[in-house]
Formats: C-alpha cells, sequence, structure tokens
C-alpha cells in the first residue's frame, strides 16, 4: 500500500497576534474504488483526541475539496485522512485549518507524484 503524508501548521506567537492551528494529511492507496475521506479528532503529537473541534474538522475538509476542485485533483482516487491536529483553547481559529488542510495536502500530492531518485 503506497502512503504520503502532508503537514500545515502555523504557529505563531506575536503578541496580539497569536495564532495556532494545523493538521496533517495523508493519501493512500484506496481499499476499495472510490476512496474515502476519514476526518479523525487525533491531536498533534500525542496519541490524544478531543471532541470539540468539529468546527475545525469541518473547515479542513472544506479546504481540502477547495483545493481539489482549484487544482483538478480526483480525491476519489485515494483514501485521505485528515488528523493530528494541533489546537489551542484560544489561539485556534477556524480559518486557520482551512487553509492547512489545503498546504498539507498539497504537500503530501507533491510526495505521491514525486519519482525516486535513481
Amino acid at each position: 500500500m503506497r502512503r504520503a503524508i502532508g503537514a500545515g501548521y502555523l504557529i505563531q506567537q506575536s503578541p496580539g497576534a497569536e495564532m495556532v492551528g494545523g493538521l496533517e494529511v495523508v493519501l493512500r492507496s484506496p481499499r476499495s474504488v472510490p476512496g474515502g475521506i476519514r476526518v479523525t479528532n487525533t491531536l498533534w503529537q500525542s496519541e490524544g483526541t478531543r471532541e470539540d473541534i468539529a468546527e475545525y474538522q469541518s473547515q479542513a475538509l472544506a479546504g481540502l475539496k477547495a483545493y481539489a476542485e482549484e487544482h483538478n485533483v480526483d480525491l476519489t482516487q485515494f483514501d485521505v485522512e485528515l488528523c493530528r491536529f494541533v489546537v489551542h483553547d484560544v489561539d485556534s481559529m477556524p480559518k486557520l485549518y482551512f487553509l492547512a488542510a489545503q498546504n498539507a495536502l498539497e504537500c503530501a500530492l507533491n510526495m505521491w507524484n514525486r519519482k525516486p531518485p535513481a
């Protein structure tokens, strides 16, 4: 089974402009055709989960789909997982996850399409 992982995280700790957010996008060869998209509530660098991140997950999924549509990427050719969210109780905001998912998908696609070194 083939797999490519991309990540998009932003941690900005400037006084008055704090922002924290991000996630990973995992692309896998689909187990069945068409492939599917799964969004989990797993947290960055841990085995933990968090039940109160539905809005962030929703924005991440919207960002993923918007990127795929804009760049003519057929997501049904993969099993896609959005996971390992970075969440801060004060400094996270939904729009960060929209953008992070787009960046993470672009990174994962670049790895998926990269040719192995000779």
